[in-house]
């Protein structure tokens, strides 16, 4: 983390700030992103949102699949401690040995070898080991697929500027449950499950969907995200427009 401190710190001195005060316009996938970079821009007025955008695969029909498994949830990221697992394996760990209930939760990304040995030694200490697999790194092609082999979708992290994760898991009709330290607070969807990034938060988000079958009082009550409008040809046409204003003659 201290590394990583430093080198965010070098960037900003040596090319960052630069960048935002000679760039005609900034780029912002969010309106979270859109808020850390006007702390620290002179010039607000210059930045615009667009977001990041969904390949045409992620709009194919889904097939039905059988094999779904009501209570496996799936997490796809890099394996960080900025992503949060360890809340989620603790609420996990209260679900099997409080409710005496299985949840299970396979992880798919990749990571520092000593985090992740960190990360089994806590699966270990809560005896979950049965609950908790790690996959390994997805590759491109094989991401729909994966998506379309669960219900469930996890992304805890106690940050994001994005998460266009969260976006092709709803893209593929799983049940989103994510952070509320992420952009998609800024969004409704019947299947965006908010939670806050603690263990105790997790559980309680768990608990009653899974066991409680209740509907999460925090759950977006209407559609009103369309995902057609994250199809990579409008995403393209607004940084179209954006680069051209000005220079319509080049149009």
């Amino acid at each position: 983390m201290q590394k990583s401190w430093l080198i965010k710190k070098l960037a900003w001195i040596f090319y960052q700030r630069y960048f935002l005060k000679y760039s005609r316009n900034i780029v912002c996938c969010s309106k979270k992103e859109e808020g850390e970079i006007s702390s620290i821009c002179a010039e607000p007025n210059k930045i615009k949102i667009i977001p990041n955008g969904l390949d045409d695969e992620f709009f194919l029909e889904k097939v039905p699949n059988t094999s779904q498994r009501e209570n496996r949830f799936m997490f796809f990221s890099q394996v960080t401690p900025i992503k949060n697992l360890e809340s989620v394996f603790h609420a996990i760990s209260t679900l099997k040995h409080k409710d005496s209930y299985d949840v299970y939760l396979d992880i798919y990304g990749y990571g520092q070898e000593s985090y992740i040995r960190k990360l089994k030694a806590l699966i270990n200490k809560l005896s979950i080991s049965e609950n908790i697999s790690f996959k390994g790194a997805v590759s491109r092609s094989k991401r729909v697929a994966i998506y379309d082999k669960y219900t469930y979708f996890i992304l805890p992290s106690l940050s994001e500027n994005f998460a266009i994760v969260v976006l092709e898991a709803l893209s593929r009709g799983c049940k989103v449950f994510v952070s509320t330290q992420t952009p998609w607070i800024e969004y409704e969807h019947n299947n965006l499950t908010l939670l806050d990034p603690d263990e105790s938060s997790i559980y309680s988000a768990l608990k009653s969907q899974l066991i409680d079958k209740r509907h999460p009082v925090n759950v977006k009550s209407d559609s009103r995200l369309s995902l057609a409008e994250f199809n990579w040809d409008k995403i393209s046409a607004q940084f179209k427009k954006l680069y051209f204003s000005g220079k319509e003659e080049l149009l």
